[in-house]
């Protein structure tokens, strides 16, 4: 490895001689501008750490005294490597095999430099390297190719054969790359780890007491393989030109990590999934120059899903119209998969354009395939007078917003979007801010506060509120289908109501002083089934323009009516439990017995009893279904010898059996006075919901949560995670669920009030 080739030029009168400068072609005729300390004298030195076998040619270019230039006949290297698949970590030009160390500050290469300090150890199994204070700044090395390996840090593995490969890190530990002119070649990878092969790739971890700073390159860090980040790491792009971050197969950013990274381009770039648990990131992205054409980044980037739990998250793109003259498709994070933000995380997105023309379009704050964010915060803001196509949130399928914050300014040319899911979003005990505003002298543009199939949402308290406004736009538009782009109902005479689309089955109050005040889907409040109403806001002194605004929300609502609601059960003798003396109005399944009592659902099981801690059989909970639905009738034969004709819930289980919401225990079994499981129970309702074409839809991923959630039968796995995450059924406990258990009176009527509401 240390021996190489030289080259050297001779002139008739090298007094004469101002400079030299070194060239190389590569086999697919590339021209490369050589650096180092050699490339500019009458002799190159060429490092042997080419991986392959290759041809390369070099030229000399010497200018004289008066400013003349001569360039030199060819010389060739011809490298002729006999492979040999084994493990190499190179620093520069310099290769440590296994078992061997590297002390940079006793590296001597010419002209009073040294290789850098610090250490580099390669254990002799050949799993673990450890680098120690390394300082390595490759400004002076022997020569600049554009290969990877001679301008940082490389690991070449051809055919890896462990699973799993440690870099431990102890003290700073810095690497500069100074490799860098466009003009001739881009400078190469500062940090890569080259472990060639077929999934499942191997593992590269990132971990030890100490941090890592890397500057300069077309990527940071590159990992061929999957990495795991376990240490602090700053990453500095400081040119113009195209600067990427970190990339890898499958990225986990660990516990407790800080990262700072200035990027011109992206800062992480998954092949597959990317994670990020409990970690601080902070993302300042420019957009990066090219010689020509248009510029189309994603910043946070996975070809599968995105997962950032209990993580903060401030991503700001930065877009100069000096720097980048056209610009189009950039998300600031972008999962081809699911996007999933979790537990405590907050994410800050903002886009900013510089210049004076339209330069930029189809700039996305979060583009996802299926949106699910809980119990975080998520804000996305551009003012970008010089772009025009924008979008704050965009999902192809589903956005799920439960007990979440979201903020979205979006401010553009032409068309802006708040939000954007192609079917649903849902919205569950959240604060919702969405904007969407144009600037209008540069180009005529449209806004939209939000688009979807169908919006649906839910609040459990008053303090929930709802906003999603369009300046001289759109502010909503939820289609289910054909027949709901009608005229919606109820709006005051004179008001043009032609560009709010709603639900069909939208019921309309006309609060004082607005123009229209729309009630959406069921909201619980209390447990009580509610409506929360909806303000669409417009100028009032011209009513022929479309909405602005839409407001949802209950506090404005209940501040008028002094906190009173009359769907509110006084829990006095009105009530109507009071003639049953088994039932208590303060336990928890008050709301679901006085619904199911009241809807005419369930009936006590003697005169003054309800028996609410009673099981509920198969039969039972067919027919309460059935009724639910208006009691249709089927003529389909019944297979279950079990159910004879002329039984009370024949007609019941007939119907249920044909709509595929039952199965029975077997083909001729279906056990009607067995009592329901809970599991039995949420799968009954759950193949109800799909038939009206809900539950899970393509990809998504779920899973439950619960100590007990290996006892849960495979064919109740997918119901219960669905009915759990919608509150349909909730867990006996905080950790565990019962699936097998006996479903009580008073769980029944509680899950059917929910799942009636839901639906």
């Amino acid at each position: 490895y240390p021996e190489g080739a030289s080259f050297t030029v001779e002139v008739e009168n090298p007094e004469d001689v101002l400079s030299y400068q070194w060239y190389m072609l590569d086999k697919e005729d590339q021209l490369f501008f050589l650096e180092g300390s050699s490339a500019r004298t009458n002799t190159l030195i060429v490092p042997s750490t080419q991986r392959r076998n290759s041809v390369l040619r070099f030229y000399c270019m010497i200018t004289d005294k008066n400013g003349l230039r001569t360039v030199t006949r060819q010389a060739s290297l011809d490298l002729d490597n006999r492979y040999d698949n084994k493990p190499v970590f190179y620093v520069g030009e310099y290769a440590v095999e296994p078992g061997q160390s590297l002390d940079l500050s006793a590296i001597d290469i010419g002209d009073g430099y040294h290789l850098g300090s610090g250490r580099v150890s390669f254990d002799k199994n050949a799993t673990d390297i450890t680098i120690e204070n390394l300082d390595f700044d490759n400004s002076h090395t022997l020569c600049g190719l554009i290969v990877a390996p001679n301008v940082g840090l490389d690991f070449e593995y051809e055919t890896p054969v462990e699973d799993e490969y440690n870099v431990i890190f102890s003290g700073e530990n810095r690497i500069l790359n100074t490799y860098f002119d466009y003009d001739y070649n881009v400078g190469g990878i500062p940090f890569d780890f080259c472990i060639a092969g077929e999934e499942p790739y191997p593992l590269v971890n990132f971990i030890g007491d100490g941090t890592l700073s890397v500057t300069n390159g077309t990527n940071a860090i590159r990992v061929i393989g999957d990495l795991m980040i376990g240490i602090d790491i700053t990453v500095a792009q400081n040119r113009k030109e195209y600067a990427d971050g970190i990339a890898a197969n499958h990225i986990l950013v660990s516990e407790g990590r800080k990262m700072d990274i200035t990027v011109n381009g992206y800062a992480f770039n998954a092949a597959g999934n990317l994670f990020m648990k409990d970690a601080e990131v902070s993302i300042l992205s420019n957009t990066p120059h090219i010689s020509q054409g248009t510029v189309t980044k994603s910043i946070v980037k996975a070809n599968g899903a995105i997962s950032l739990e209990n993580t903060v998250l401030d991503l700001v793109s930065i877009n100069d119209e000096d720097l980048c003259r056209s610009t189009a498709g950039n998300n600031l994070i972008y999962a081809a998969g699911e996007l999933f933000i979790t537990k405590g995380s907050d994410i800050n997105c903002e886009i900013q354009t510089k210049g004076n023309n339209i330069f930029a379009s189809s700039f996305t704050g979060s583009s996802t395939l299926n949106g699910l964010i809980e119990d975080s915060s998520v804000s996305v803001k551009m003012d970008g007078k010089h772009c025009f196509d924008s979008r704050g949130l965009y999902s192809e399928e589903d956005f799920q917003f439960t007990n979440c914050e979201l903020k979205v300014d979006m401010r553009s040319s032409g068309t802006a979007y708040g939000a954007v899911a192609d079917r649903d979003f849902n919205a569950e005990d959240s604060l919702l801010d969405v904007k969407a505003s144009c600037y209008q002298d540069l180009i005529e543009g449209e806004c939209y506060g939000l688009v979807c199939e169908n919006a649906v949402f839910k609040a459990t308290d008053p303090k929930y509120t709802m906003s999603f406004a369009a300046e001289e736009g759109i502010a909503l538009i939820s289609v289910l289908d054909c027949d709901a782009l009608e005229e919606p109902a109820g709006y005051e005479e004179g008001y043009e109501a032609k560009n709010v689309y709603l639900r069909d089955d939208t019921l309309c109050l006309i609060p004082e002083k607005n123009a229209i005040g729309i009630t959406s889907a069921p909201v619980m409040v209390e447990g009580k089934k509610m409506y929360a109403p909806l303000e669409t806001v417009y100028d009032l002194n011209d009513p022929s323009k479309p909405a602005e605004q839409v407001l949802f929300g209950l506090e404005k609502y209940f501040n008028e009516n002094n906190g009173q609601n009359d769907g509110v059960c006084p829990k006095d003798s009105t009530c109507p439990m009071t003639p049953f003396t088994d039932t208590d109005k303060q336990e928890w399944y008050h709301d679901g017995v006085h619904w199911a009592i009241e809807k005419g659902i369930m009936n006590g099981t003697g005169e003054n009893t309800f028996a609410p801690l009673s099981s509920t059989t198969r039969a039972m909970i067919v027919t309460i279904l059935w009724r639910m639905e208006g009691s249709p009738v089927v003529e389909n034969p019944l297979t279950f010898q079990d159910v004879p004709d002329g039984q009370w819930y024949t007609d019941a289980i007939r119907w249920a059996a044909s709509e595929g919401i039952v199965r029975g225990i077997s083909e001729q079994e279906f056990a009607p006075d067995v009592s329901v499981t809970r599991e039995q129970l949420a799968t009954i309702l759950y193949r109800s919901i799909q038939t009206k074409g809900k539950g899970f839809v393509g990809t998504w991923s779920y899973s439950l949560n619960f100590e007990d959630a290996d006892q849960v039968s495979e064919y109740a796995y997918e119901p219960l995670c669905w009915m759990t995450m919608n509150g349909i059924i909730q867990g006996m406990s905080e950790s565990t669920l019962s699936p097998k258990g006996e479903a009580a009176r008073a769980q029944v009527a509680t899950m059917l009030m929910r799942f009636k509401n839901l639906i």
